[in-house]
């Protein structure tokens, strides 16, 4: 076996220990993340600079249009943001999301029920969704 080209000190198990104390500390921290409408907009000027630099002339709005459908991760934070914890049917989540068909939010919250972000209440027509108070990463 090799020999590292350091050497283990007090002092370095002690400035380790500090740093697992203080990233055990930060994992206990309620940090929120940006709102969606941020990071789209962040998103999408990220990528104008980007093509920019490649000499491509799209402009932020060009850009924008071209990412406005959302993906499916993105229609159920949208939606956890809108409705909170309060109960939501399928017809108010396509409300939310004017272009989706019957169908794309049946399967969007079938897909959340199975990963544990959404809990169902009722059954057919009197079903009603709830975002659980903490989601699975």
């Amino acid at each position: 076996m090799n020999k590292p080209p350091y050497t283990i000190t007090p002092k370095i198990l002690k400035l380790v220990s500090q740093i697992q104390s203080l990233l055990g500390e930060f994992k206990h921290l309620d940090v929120k993340k940006p709102s969606i409408k941020l990071r789209k907009e962040n998103k999408i000027k990220t990528i104008h600079h980007s093509l920019a630099i490649e000499g491509n002339s799209l402009t932020e709005s060009q850009i924008s249009l071209l990412s406005a459908r959302p993906k499916q991760t993105d229609r159920i934070e949208i939606a956890a943001e809108h409705f909170g914890h309060l109960n939501f049917t399928r017809k108010a989540y396509m409300l939310l999301h004017k272009d989706l068909s019957t169908s794309t939010a049946s399967r969007d919250l079938e897909k959340a029920v199975s990963k544990g972000i959404l809990k169902v209440e009722g059954i057919k027509s009197t079903t009603k969704y709830i975002f659980k108070k903490s989601t699975p990463k």
